[in-house]
């Protein structure tokens, strides 16, 4: 069934490289999502949308 979860945050504390990697991985994936997430809104942003019309 796997690790209790903090088996696997102790190990992660226990090595600095790993710790580092984890964190370079999490900063990947919401750097990843906000991307998307601001591509996706250029592609539906319509100029001509009268709700932006103040």
């Amino acid at each position: 069934m796997g690790l209790p979860w903090y088996h696997v945050h102790i190990v992660v504390l226990n090595d600095p490289g790993l710790l580092l990697s984890v964190h370079m991985m999490h900063t990947a994936l919401v750097v990843g999502w906000a991307g998307s997430m601001a591509l996706y809104e250029l592609v539906v942003f319509d100029p001509s949308d009268p709700v932006l019309d103040p």
